[in-house]
């Protein structure tokens, strides 16, 4: 399939469209934007840190020779040569690559690598089960979900929950006392502690798409809040309005505090009876979602628990207790490992995971190079042969008063989703000025408009990732109006 564009001169080339469609099918907005790859940068900084170590300072990104050396060598001084723990965390369908040498030097091992997991479910008694990964061996490379690389790096592919665990990798040349079938306690200890030899331990989740162990919420909340089956099912995000604050109360408050704790970051809680410190993890600040002209800027704060005290057992879940020990920034209080301990956690268990806004003005800038490809082509210019350029549209319909929930589709909580009214765009933070909250876009990036008036009779087009995703037409008999400063354009 092709598609032929005619110049100024009226030169006809021809495109293979497995080439170039993406970029001559890119929307322009009508607004300038810092970067058109921003979306990738956006998600990073939004979503949970992947990758984070058990000392005071995070990981270097970098796992070349020698400065990844240099630093392995200071972390073993500074933990007393304990293992190197590692916390990754995916959402079901992803890809994870988990390196057999944290540094990449694969002569350190020899050719007979083996890659093992830690069973979170007790064998029989009270020991712990090490189990070997199985490898996908099949003619086709492509049906491998499970496989290992040239560099010894486990590959799991469409990871699922089932996946979950703490990963190692195993050199069978040499002897090693603490991998073992099964575990007792006290060689489970000595399995994160020791340090005959230098270990890695990858900790693995995987979010599921369905909700996780976790007591049903009021029906108003997980309305409020899009609590559906999606994987950000049960991470309250910020701002709240005051109604769902009082939903989420656990035994009654003076209103003002609840008030409060919805419009500032939640402080650090501690648990005594869980032997957990709760509190937030913050991300970067993403980008500014426009330049040029006001936009916006957002973080997410993970809520993290780390131990209260390391002299304390957490009774009946040893692995938890000493992953937590060896892990000293803690755990994401969704992961699977607390799985089992959460029923007999404290009120401190669901502490919600947050978002905080700010608003943002960058200048643009031209980037040098040649510009966008296409940028002047015209439409009229253009002969698709077998496609059809069309953006899909709906209509909705509302009375006054209704509550409208405009959902673009595919996108989530780390989506950098834009909101068009026309040619203008639409700050969460704007609209919610103008309008004195009444419309508002959410955590989610839904357009949300609480009461419905005359003036919304609009189309309102949502796009991301250089794509326009839905256009929505909404009309309705509408009875009355309100002032200027209630519009939402």
């Amino acid at each position: 399939m092709v598609i032929e564009i005619e110049d100024d001169d009226g030169h006809r080339e021809k495109y293979n469209i497995s080439e170039e469609l993406e970029e001559l099918m890119k929307d322009h907005l009508p607004f300038d934007v810092p970067d058109e790859d921003m979306d990738e940068e956006y998600k990073t900084k939004l979503r949970p840190r992947r990758d984070t170590a058990t000392v005071q300072d995070q990981v270097p990104w970098n796992r070349n020779l020698p400065e990844c050396e240099t630093y392995i060598q200071n972390y073993r001084k500074q933990n007393r040569g304990a293992p190197l723990q590692l916390m990754y965390s995916v959402e079901e369908n992803e890809h994870i690559v988990l390196t057999c040498h944290y540094c990449g030097d694969k002569e350190t091992y020899g050719k007979t690598i083996e890659w093992k997991k830690l069973d979170r479910k007790k064998a029989k008694g009270r020991q712990f089960r090490i189990v070997r990964i199985d490898i996908d061996m099949h003619d086709d490379d492509k049906d491998n979900r499970v496989f290992i690389d040239e560099e010894y790096g486990l590959h799991i592919k469409n990871a699922t929950t089932a996946d979950r665990g703490t990963y190692f990798c195993h050199d069978m040349k040499t002897r090693d006392i603490y991998v073992k079938k099964y575990l007792d306690v006290s060689m489970l200890k000595k399995f994160f502690f020791s340090s005959d030899r230098f270990r890695v331990f990858f900790h693995l989740e995987v979010d599921s798409k369905g909700i996780r162990f976790s007591k049903p919420f009021p029906e108003q909340v997980c309305k409020y809040l899009r609590v559906k089956p999606l994987p950000e099912q049960n991470r309250f995000v910020r701002p709240l309005t005051e109604q769902v604050c009082k939903y989420l109360r656990v035994k009654p408050l003076p209103e003002q505090v609840w008030k409060d704790l919805c419009a500032k970051p939640l402080p650090e809680q501690v648990s005594k009876q869980d032997n957990l410190v709760y509190y937030t993890s913050w991300g970067d600040w993403t980008p500014c979602s426009v330049c040029g002209a006001e936009g916006e800027r957002k973080r997410r704060g993970t809520c993290m628990a780390r131990l209260y005290s390391v002299k304390k057992m957490i009774r009946n879940f040893e692995q938890l207790y000493y992953i937590l020990r060896s892990y000293k920034a803690g755990l994401p209080c969704r992961s699977s490992l607390f799985e089992r301990y959460y029923y007999s956690m404290s009120k401190y268990r669901d502490r919600p995971d947050e978002m905080e806004y700010k608003s943002c003005h960058v200048q643009c800038w031209s980037g040098g190079g040649g510009g966008k490809k296409f940028a002047s082509v015209k439409l009229d210019k253009i002969q698709f042969h077998d496609v059809m350029k069309r953006f899909p549209e709906t209509t909705v319909i509302a009375t006054e008063g209704d509550r409208v929930d405009l959902i673009c589709p595919g996108s989530s909580i780390d989506t950098l989703v834009y909101w068009i009214n026309g040619t203008k765009y639409m700050s969460s933070l704007k609209l919610r000025e103008k309008t004195s909250n009444r419309v508002e876009i959410d955590a989610y990036n839904v357009f949300v408009i609480h009461t419905s008036l005359i003036e919304d009779s609009h189309s309102y087009t949502c796009s991301y990732a250089g794509r326009t995703r839905m256009i929505f037409h909404l009309k309705g008999n509408f009875l009355s109006e309100l002032g200027e400063d209630f519009k939402i354009s």
